[in-house]
């Protein structure tokens, strides 16, 4: 489901931003606009879709390979009342997270409602076992951070649409569609190599 979505998304927002490019040039072209509202079909709900599949693949990869969990979020240690962590730079050696932004038990709620919850962390296996958690927890960012960005701009696409404001007279819009183009195909990257 996740990677589905993902193909939809990419590819949908991708041609989206090609083509917002080419209307911000000459936006009386009714070749791209009609082709930006086709592109922005198919990648709009995708996008919009896709946060709650991630949540649900979070929570199976959680289940399932804990250690790969434990990688992604790079959590070094068994505890309960986890934080969700925003970026850092993990140290495998030292088993610290520096320079991230941590939300208090988040991660613990996140998963099974209960802040209390105890999450298994990378200390639960030899440090043989474990995955390269530096490549692992970055991949792991990136792809959220991309998909938040995909989908907070579709947000921003449905309300033109409720509105009935004209896509095309929107530059910053476009603008955002534009340098957004290529990060569907980052994110679907991203996520094959936290995979």
């Amino acid at each position: 489901l996740h990677m589905t979505l993902a193909a939809y998304a990419a590819t949908g927002l991708g041609v989206a931003g090609i083509h917002a490019y080419y209307v911000r040039r000459d936006p009386a072209n009714m070749f791209h606009r009609r082709a930006l509202q086709v592109a922005l079909l198919v990648g709009v709900p995708a996008a919009l879709v896709q946060p709650l599949s991630g949540d649900l693949s979070a929570r199976d990869v959680a289940k399932r390979q804990p250690v790969k969990f434990a990688a992604m979020e790079a959590h070094f240690e068994t505890s309960g009342n986890v934080p969700f962590v925003i970026g850092g730079i993990p140290n495998a050696e030292t088993g610290e997270l520096k320079y991230a932004v941590k939300i208090p038990n988040a991660l613990s709620l996140l998963m099974t409602g209960d802040a209390n919850t105890v999450i298994p962390g990378l200390d639960a296996v030899p440090p043989t076992d474990r995955p390269p958690v530096g490549v692992v927890h970055f991949a792991f960012q990136l792809m959220v951070a991309l998909g938040s960005y995909m989908a907070l701009l579709s947000l921003w696409v449905v309300w033109h649409w409720f509105r009935k404001r004209d896509l095309g007279a929107t530059p910053l819009l476009l603008l955002g569609l534009t340098v957004g183009a290529p990060f569907g195909m980052i994110a679907v990257e991203a996520g094959w190599i936290v995979t």
